[in-house]
């Protein structure tokens, strides 16, 4: 089980599932294509059970807020030797014509990675758990193996 306050995190979410997202910069718990369905990421509660991380390799402090009006995430990073900004959102689903959502699984399962982004190359990233993964642009991402 993790030692993070529940507190620590804060969540994002695009209405059909969710994350929450540690003070660190770690996905902890990710549940896809909705809030339901077993969980991507679940370091939450054992620590081999997966994550998605990006954070400065060394020291550094770390400061959130979401953007104005939305469930969009900022994390500013500080260290000795400079600055990071990571921004973690979810995806809303289109809409189709007649008004229902389209099924996040048409996504990919896993739009919110999309969404992921720093903006300081001197970040890394750093992954846990066996079974899928995936590639997004060179960032290995971890989850355990989950039935569909």
């Amino acid at each position: 089980m993790s030692t993070t306050p529940i507190a620590d995190y804060a969540l994002i979410s695009d209405c059909h599932s969710a994350a929450l997202v540690s003070r660190g910069g770690s996905i902890d718990w990710l549940c896809r294509p909705r809030f339901d369905s077993p969980a991507v990421f679940a370091r939450i509660l054992d620590q081999s059970a997966g994550h998605y991380s990006i954070a400065p390799t060394g020291e550094f402090t770390a400061e959130r807020r979401y953007l104005d009006r939305t469930m969009v995430l900022e994390t500013t990073f500080r260290t000795d030797g400079g600055t990071a900004v990571l921004t973690d959102a979810m995806a809303l689903a289109q809409r189709r014509q007649e008004g229902t959502s389209v099924d996040p699984s048409s996504t990919g399962g896993s739009a919110f990675v999309a969404h992921r982004r720093n903006t300081v190359s001197a970040c890394h990233s750093r992954n846990s758990g066996a079974g899928r993964s995936s590639r997004f642009e060179g960032t290995q991402i971890s989850s355990p193996s989950s039935p569909r």
